[in-house]
C-alpha cells in the first residue's frame, strides 16, 4: 500500500513519512491530486493549508477514487476542515490531532 502525500510544508511532509513508515506504507509525494492514480489503493494525506486549493474539488475528486483520504488542517481553520468532511473525506484531523493521531489513524487503515 502507497501513502500520497500532497503537502508543501516540510515539517507536515517530515512528519507524515514518518507516521506512514510506522504502518509499513510507502510515502510518494505529489504536486497535485490529479497526480494520485484513481486505481491506487492507499492512503492519500491532504494538507488544507496549500495556498490556493479548492477544497471542495480536491477533496472530492481524491474520495471518488480508491485510497482513503485523510485532510489535515490548522485548527484555525474551520471552513476548510468543515468542507473537507463535506466533500469526502475519511478522516479529517486538525495539525494537532495529526501529531498525536495520524500514525495510529494510519495503522488502523493498514489493518482493515
Amino acid at each position: 500500500m502507497k501513502c500520497f502525500l500532497f503537502s508543501r510544508d516540510l515539517m507536515f511532509s517530515s512528519q507524515a513519512s514518518g507516521a506512514a513508515s510506522q504502518a509499513n506504507l510507502e510515502t510518494q509525494t505529489v504536486g497535485s491530486a490529479s497526480d494520485v492514480p484513481p486505481d491506487a489503493e492507499g492512503v492519500t494525506i491532504v494538507d488544507l493549508s496549500m495556498p490556493g486549493m479548492d477544497v471542495d474539488t480536491v477533496i472530492s475528486s481524491l474520495a471518488s477514487g480508491n485510497t482513503q483520504v485523510i485532510a489535515v488542517g490548522p485548527h484555525v481553520h474551520g471552513e476548510k476542515l468543515e468542507a473537507a468532511q463535506s466533500a469526502g473525506a475519511h478522516f479529517v484531523l486538525t495539525k494537532g490531532q495529526a501529531h498525536r493521531e495520524l500514525a495510529a489513524v494510519l495503522q488502523g487503515i493498514v489493518g482493515r
